[in-house]
């Protein structure tokens, strides 16, 4: 069969699944539905569940109805130079044809073993030696269909789940020949029954050196219970892929698994933002948990307050603040009173802005040193709209001062808090607001 022929197959084959396709760098090609598709991740349904996919990994995209790229045309042959010969001379006639050496026939493709990166090479077909198996392969190729109707497709779940159940090792030949989307799929049904006899065989398969793979099985071992799945992830957490990183973190936030703080901590500022939104997902629900499994006492805020206090990354310092923020407590009003004076603006600007939401009047004299010179506009903006969310009275003289600062956005600031404060409708004049205090005292 031609190359053309092949790539015509290809196309009709492509048009009639009318599924996206998103093709990897390794060369594996996952189809489903594209649901988000942002600059760094693309998060696809397919029959397996979601797949978050980082941009990283992808060499193109292609969307429904969409053709792909038409095949190369084969070079053509140059055209024979016909051999020249002296004149009175006879030609020499044509060396005989060699035969073409005889074709090695490759060698055989074995399946793989667990750890050796499993789903990374072409795989052999699987085929069944018995009905158990061959109703497995039969009712798989079945699960996929979109347009099956939601009863059928739960009642083929559990029946696959049955079967996977009889014959383990025969599911997990299947996952491993893939392509992938059977691979995510056969990840569902063994998930279904949740059987601890898959849990070695999926840890074994952490090894593939396929990131999609490793999500795909990290979101599986999640469905276990037991801490023991969770902390092979939690060793993990911070060398792995972004995608296999952000699939971690989303078991961390669903079990509320807290003794991986200060492994998450440091993801706050990933490069990848995938990443950093899981990081914070999962740190504002441990603010929910007030103890460990074995009873010893849990508080995020003190956890973050003692990070903060440890201070060795300033972007970090920043991420912490504002988790503080949303907090409240005598030891957070402490750190952020602290933060107030720290060397880094943005940590300023971040505890002035935190204070004002927690509410914390006992910072108001520190705040009003920050507005009235600080050398960064945005800190003593924050300290202004800060003393205004507070409605300090004490804090009126110091504010109708800055209505005669150099900077508009300055003014602008001391005016609308005082107008808060005092609730005077006064304009935005150092000398009317100077002249209403003075009949006040």
């Amino acid at each position: 069969m031609s190359r053309h022929l092949v790539w015509a197959l290809l196309v009709v084959c492509a048009g009639l699944a009318s599924a996206d396709e998103v093709w990897l760098k390794n060369g594996n090609i996952i189809t489903g539905e594209i649901v988000v598709e942002r600059s760094d991740r693309v998060i696809l349904e397919t029959a397996g569940g979601k797949m978050t996919i980082m941009r990283d990994q992808i060499d193109k995209v292609v969307r429904k109805g969409a053709q792909p790229p038409p095949p190369p045309e084969p070079p053509k042959p140059p055209d024979p130079v016909p051999p020249t010969t002296p004149e009175g001379t006879e030609p020499k006639p044509p060396d005989p044809v060699r035969p073409p050496d005889p074709v090695k026939p490759p060698d055989p493709v074995t399946p793989p073993t667990p750890g050796d990166g499993a789903n990374t090479s072409p795989r052999p077909a699987v085929k069944a030696e018995n009905e158990t198996q061959a109703e497995f392969l039969d009712k798989i190729g079945k699960f996929a269909v979109p347009s099956l109707p939601e009863a059928d497709q739960a009642a083929l779940l559990e029946r696959l789940s049955e079967l996977s159940y009889r014959d383990l090792d025969f599911a997990f030949m299947v996952f491993d020949a893939g392509p992938i989307n059977r691979s995510l799929q056969v990840l569902k049904v063994i998930t279904t029954r949740k059987d601890n006899r898959a849990l070695p065989m999926l840890e074994a398969r952490l090894a593939s050196d396929t990131p999609a793979y490793r999500a795909a099985i990290v979101a599986a071992l999640g469905a276990f219970a037991g801490d023991e799945q969770i902390e092979i992830l939690r060793e993990r957490v911070g060398r792995e892929e972004p995608s296999v990183q952000a699939a971690i973190l989303e078991q961390f936030e669903r079990r509320g698994y807290v003794q991986a703080t200060n492994d998450i901590l440091p993801l706050l500022t990933h490069p990848q933002e995938a990443v950093r939104n899981r990081a914070l997902a999962a740190v504002r629900s441990f603010a929910k948990v007030k103890a460990l499994p074995d009873g010893t006492p849990y508080n995020l805020a003190a956890a973050l307050a003692d990070a903060w206090e440890q201070g060795t990354d300033p972007a970090l310092g920043v991420e912490y603040l504002r988790l503080l923020s949303e907090m409240g407590g005598a030891r957070v009003t402490a750190v952020m009173q602290k933060a107030l004076s720290s060397n880094n603006a943005a940590e300023r600007e971040v505890a002035a802005a935190g204070i004002g939401r927690i509410g914390f009047r006992g910072a108001t004299e520190d705040l009003l040193s920050l507005a009235e010179g600080d050398n960064v506009v945005a800190v003593r903006l924050a300290a202004i709209r800060a003393i205004e969310q507070l409605k300090d009275p004490g804090a009126t003289e110091r504010l109708i001062g800055l209505l005669a600062a150099d900077d508009a956005e300055v003014v602008a600031a001391a005016h609308r808090a005082l107008k808060v404060i005092t609730n005077q409708t006064l304009p935005k004049s150092h000398d009317d607001w100077a002249a209403w205090w003075a009949s006040q005292h």
